[in-house]
């Protein structure tokens, strides 16, 4: 059967991939890819040096330096040992214990936990040249979702349409709350056949 469709430069798809948070006890930890996102979004907000403020308890995570170091309570990564390492244990105390970290919001996952624990029995590989930034979850507005969409359409209306596909232009976006980006480009527009000819059977 023959349909035809139609189809614009509004008709656009990309996928994302997202390294997935577990890993398998013989797979090496990557330090970049798995533990950098856990210690920006839950520890390094409270455990960074800034104008304002000193890092709780004097203890950095924003840099291999001062998480090597430790703070007040002591050094909190012993590489190699996860049971003698607070950056691990801390994370699996009871939500009411006042030992627990971290302390506000939501619990790490036990996925999370477990990659720490690995990341640590396997020698707690830091890059040196790695530091850490602050980030934050961004959650999904609340609202109507049609009226979203309406929204997000008249922005697109009031940045203007191109008169001609010579106008049309690829661009990056960075997804706000990382740093990933993509890329996303024209489709000249056009029709084409879905489907098998009905010759085919």
């Amino acid at each position: 059967m023959k349909d035809k469709w139609i189809y614009s430069v509004a008709g656009l798809a990309f996928t994302l991939a997202i390294p997935l948070a577990s890993t398998r006890a013989e797979e090496t930890v990557d330090f970049n890819a798995q533990i950098k996102p856990i210690l920006e979004f839950n520890c390094v907000r409270c455990h960074a040096a800034t104008e304002k403020e000193k890092p709780k308890g004097g203890l950095r995570l924003d840099n291999k330096a001062g998480a090597f170091k430790g703070g007040e309570n002591g050094v909190v990564i012993v590489p190699g040992d996860p049971a003698k390492s607070p950056l691990h244990t801390s994370t699996i105390l009871p939500k009411d214990d006042e030992k627990v970290m971290p302390p506000k919001g939501d619990l790490l996952t036990k996925a999370q936990t477990d990659l720490l624990k690995l990341w640590i029995e396997q020698g707690a590989k830091w890059p040196d040249e790695v530091t850490l930034i602050a980030r934050k979850l961004e959650a999904k507005p609340a609202g109507d979702d049609a009226a979203m969409v309406a929204e997000i359409h008249r922005r697109i209306l009031a940045g203007g349409i191109p008169a001609s596909a010579a106008e049309m232009k690829g661009y990056n976006e960075v997804i706000s709350g990382c740093q990933v980006s993509f890329d996303l480009g024209p489709i000249p527009g056009g029709t084409f056949t879905m489907g098998s000819p009905a010759t085919e059977p």
